[in-house]
């Protein structure tokens, strides 16, 4: 492994070298090629140009979103300490945690055209998440045929490799577009941790998650032109991904201070070790089918989009556990326990919307309607000693439907650009636990306004003030009530209860000269949504559940500065943020919590030759808390090269990913009367190598004039 990383150093010095006696030459000469950079940070937008980064080369989806300033993944997506709602081209998933991250570890960054992030989004967007994430797939815009190959190949403890192929043909009026994308890699997860049981005795655990994935990827699409007003269009795509793994969990039990006397001569306990043998297998499909309509209705620019979207999720899941229990010599003390978990799951969210946008005399209008039915059947079967375990065994479906309406205004008024939004939701939940026969209903209807205000004081300064209500509802497995087992030590449970929260933030951000960009903002959280952990009564195990706390508050603060240095060979994108985050509970003061946090990341493209360009990011953020979890400092730091080949028309990619081993996640919990300290490492240092060649028609289709102010609509349509 050592020489690898040493043989690809000298491959990055030798072409550095060479690099420099290009750059040498080229800036002899008078034309200077401009860098695309890979951040691009406007007031009310970030965006990250995947298709043009070399580090993005043979990652996924979730990888290249981690480069981002402020995105974080502490048990959960988010950015700058905020929810988030991310779509894959404007439309939901309603994916979550684990699910959302392997959903997005499966998608290829090749096939990624960009990523944007909206801090404030307005109304036409769902009110849940404070920030919105929009991946946007990649879409050819030249006449006639044309395509790609990819090929790559990776090692990092394990090797992998990917490959694919897209074709597009197009017309002045009729789009036909398909693509198909493999990956396959073996990764490891590292953890480690230590608590108290008792006042007399202490777990210490370590384990090893070892996990081979096989990802299918396909999409097929059409867009047709009924006539120069009128587009309809259909895209279909989905994801065939299994993944097998090996888990060993080694627990160690440790008794102190527990002395022997008269009256308990016995008082002194052994330690004692087990381990838990974990053999699984998981397969997941999510097709997904998006159909719509687009016409301009008149000569004004009045433009009316009509959307059906169905989203599906199927799960099968099998884990095998095998418990052995032994002391400290490596006896064994009692028999080995097996238990087996059968987990299908069948999810799928439907969707139709309508989208109006009309320029006025007045103010620019825009009004929709949108309903969202999501269905979840998760049935959960355990067996001990091949018998069923009525204990654990669980069936659990949940309906939630959204119905939603809003509307917004646009106006400019000399130096002033106002935006007022209101959306309105009625929400509609049933949560039914098929084994405990318990059915929980709630429905409830919120309104969520959306200000925004720019003062546009010269060419170079602009303020912006804006003020948005959100919510964050809880995920679904989060509401399942059952308990799930992880070890005898450790079990999850949902918390059928929880409700959800509603923030109210308020932001005022300055830019200077496309430079410079700062941001300002408070937001109040009530009722907010936190992890936290509990004893399980009469029993040294604890259970890890979700819970709503009263309230919480931030402040935050974040400086970046943009600018191309050195004649435009270098670009450089640097953000500084701080924020505090203070949490109150009253039924459990250990989580009125309080830190201030920070973080700095940079992102560095770098023109070394005509053909020839690096790339440089590095991340690293202070401690952070996030309800009963205490996190520790972290860093990361990736390099990556690509380099233009056969006429233009290929690019080689190499790149290193977290290239010192430091993207560990540290915390520790506090909560009901337990410390923990955990250290969570999943394999992260990679040496990648890809390659991609185009070939067809290089001729683009002539982009039509659109009407000024609906751009934000296609953008939703994914097209």
């Amino acid at each position: 492994m050592k020489q690898l990383f040493f043989f690809t150093g000298l491959i990055l010095i030798f072409s550095l070298a060479q690099a420099q006696t290009d750059t040498a030459k080229t800036l002899a000469a008078a034309t200077v090629t401009a860098i695309k950079p890979f951040i691009v940070q406007k007031a009310d937008k970030i965006t990250l140009n995947v298709a043009a980064s070399p580090l993005a080369a043979g990652g996924t989806a979730y990888d290249a979103l981690l480069r981002a300033p402020g995105i974080t993944d502490n048990k959960g997506l988010s950015f700058r300490g905020r929810s988030v709602l991310v779509l894959i081209d404007g439309k939901l998933t309603n994916l979550s945690g684990d699910a959302l991250r392997s959903y997005l570890d499966a998608i290829p960054a090749g096939t990624v055209d960009k990523i944007e992030i909206l801090p404030n989004p307005p109304a036409r967007y769902e009110a849940k998440g404070e920030t919105v994430i929009d991946i946007r797939t990649t879409r050819g815009k030249n006449l006639g045929a044309s395509g790609s190959l990819t090929a790559g190949a990776g090692i990092g403890a394990y090797g992998r490799y990917n490959g694919g192929a897209s074709l597009q043909y197009r017309t002045q009026k009729l789009s036909l577009y398909g693509s198909y994308d493999y990956q396959h890699n073996t990764t490891f997860y590292d953890g480690q941790s230590e608590r108290n049981v008792s006042a007399t005795a202490s777990l210490f655990s370590t384990s090893r998650d070892l996990r081979t994935r096989n990802n299918h990827s396909l999409m097929l699409g059409l867009d047709y032109d009924l006539s120069r007003k009128t587009t309809v269009g259909v895209l279909i795509k989905g994801m065939d991904n299994t993944r097998n793994r090996t888990v060993l969990l080694n627990n160690r039990l440790t008794h102190t201070n527990a002395q022997p006397s008269i009256s308990s001569p016995d008082a002194t306990q052994p330690d004692t070790l087990s381990s838990v043998h974990t053999l699984g297998s998981a397969r997941f499909r999510t097709p997904a089918v998006n159909v719509y309509f687009r016409s301009r209705l008149d000569t004004t620019g009045t433009e009316l989009s009509l959307n059906g979207d169905y989203f599906s999720y199927n799960k099968q899941w099998s884990d095998h556990f095998t418990t052995i229990y032994q002391d400290t010599k490596g006896t064994e003390y009692t028999p080995p326990t097996r238990l087996e978990d059968q987990s299908p799951a069948s999810n799928s969210v439907r969707s139709i919307s309508a989208d109006l946008s009309r320029p006025g005399k007045f103010a620019r209008w825009q009004a929709g309607l949108k309903t969202t039915f999501t269905h979840t059947d998760n049935d959960v079967r355990w067996f001990l000693d091949n018998r069923p375990d009525t204990g654990k065994t669980n069936h659990f479906i949940y309906q939630e439907d959204i119905f939603a309406a809003y509307a917004s205004a646009t106006k400019s008024i000399r130096k002033f650009d106002l935006n007022l939004g209101l959306r309105l939701e009625h929400t509609r939940t049933s949560g039914y636990s098929v084994t405990l026969d318990e059915l929980n209903k709630r429905q409830y209807t919120q309104l969520f306004p959306t200000i925004m205000t720019t003062y546009n004081a010269n060419g170079k300064q602009q303020w912006s003030l804006s003020y948005r209500k959100s919510t964050l509802r809880p995920n679904f497995d989060v509401l399942n009530p059952f308990i799930i087992y992880l070890s005898q030590y450790a079990y999850a449970q949902g918390n059928p209860y929880a409700r959800a929260s509603v923030t109210h933030r308020v932001e005022l951000s300055y830019s200077y000269n496309n430079e410079w960009l700062g941001a300002l903002s408070y937001a109040r959280y009530i009722n907010p949504i936190a992890s936290v952990i509990r004893k399980l009564a009469d029993s040294g195990a604890i259970v890890s559940t979700t819970g709503n706390l009263t309230s919480a508050d931030m402040i935050g603060l974040d400086i970046t500065w943009t600018k191309r240095l050195l004649n435009g060979h270098w670009t450089t994108s640097t953000t500084l943020g701080s924020y505090y985050l203070q949490f109150h509970s009253v039924k459990d003061h250990t989580l009125d919590k309080q830190m201030f946090s920070t973080y700095l990341s940079s992102d560095n493209m770098f023109m070394l030759s005509k053909s020839l360009k690096g790339q440089l990011n590095a991340s690293w953020y202070s401690p952070q808390i996030d309800g009963a979890y205490r996190y520790q400092s972290m860093f990361t730091l990736g390099l990556g090269l690509t380099k233009t080949i056969l006429r233009n028309n290929g690019t080689l990619a190499l790149n290193v990913s977290d290239v010192f081993n430091t993207f560990t996640a540290r915390y520790t919990t506090i909560s009901d009367g337990l410390t923990i300290t955990n250290t969570d490492h999943p394999e992260s240092r990679f040496v990648k190598l890809a390659l991609t060649w185009r070939f067809g028609n290089k001729n683009v289709k002539t982009t039509r004039t659109k009407p000024t102010g609906i751009d934000d609509v296609k953008n939703r349509m994914g097209n």
